[in-house]
């Protein structure tokens, strides 16, 4: 009976992280995750401008 608490433990283990680690799972956690990303992006890739231009850009 021990084996089948944990299976299930850890399927429902799963499932959370999956919901929280989707492009559409839990809304604030999500968006954490993303915002760290974001974060990241800006200080390690250096395609990527450290401060955003916010601008509007007039269409050409």
């Amino acid at each position: 009976m021990k084996t089948l608490g944990w299976m299930v433990s850890a399927w429902l283990g799963l499932s959370v992280l999956q919901l929280v680690t989707t492009t559409g799972g839990s809304g604030k956690f999500a968006t954490l995750l993303a915002t760290a990303r974001n974060v990241f992006d800006h200080a390690l890739d250096p395609g990527v401008p450290a401060i955003p231009d916010l601008r509007k850009q007039e269409p050409s």
